[in-house]
């Protein structure tokens, strides 16, 4: 299923008239240079009905580096499927999810919907719901409540607060 991967592997475009193609997003476009290789030439020699007499290649065909990723790529299925449903269930069709390895910052997953066919992304260009747009990486959030562990964390390393420190909250603010 294309849809589950292609906000992180991202897709090609042709770059001129040659038809060269080049990286347009995710990590097609990002690791591009090394992807990419190298195109061979072959020269078709013909006689007047088109029949080959004779070929020859000029250089040949170079396939790019292969590329490892972090991504748990069951993981990644399951966690696509599940996020949208859940947020079916909600009534909502965007959202973003990203499940990374805590030890080591490794993206295991990242989910952005709605998702588009990263083999055909120009039929998703004039939808609506900006499939094309990877909410993980290019979207502006607030920080929320995850943010609070980082500043607890950095008030102690700073010893703004003790282990101990406590703050009373009523659960509600009062302004004078």
């Amino acid at each position: 299923d294309p849809f589950i991967f292609s906000h992180i592997l991202g897709y090609t475009g042709s770059i001129d008239y040659l038809d060269n193609i080049e990286g347009r997003e995710g990590l097609e476009a990002t690791y591009d240079k090394y992807l990419r290789g190298r195109d061979g030439l072959r020269v078709l020699y013909r006689d007047v009905k088109g029949n080959i007499l004779q070929e020859k290649t000029l250089n040949e065909a170079r396939p790019g580096q292969p590329l490892k990723t972090t991504i748990d790529a069951e993981f990644q299925r399951y966690f696509y499927h599940r996020f949208q449903q859940g947020l079916q269930e909600l009534g909502r069709n965007s959202g973003v999810g990203i499940a990374l390895n805590p030890k080591t910052g490794e993206v295991l997953a990242l989910v952005s919907l709605p998702s588009f066919d990263n083999n055909e992304p120009a039929k998703f260009l004039s939808d609506k719901r900006q499939p094309l747009f990877n909410r993980a990486i290019s979207g502006l959030y607030s920080p929320g409540s995850t943010i609070k562990p980082l500043v607890g964390l950095a008030a102690l390393q700073e010893k703004v607060i003790t282990p101990v420190f406590t703050v009373y909250s009523p659960g509600y603010l009062e302004i004078p």
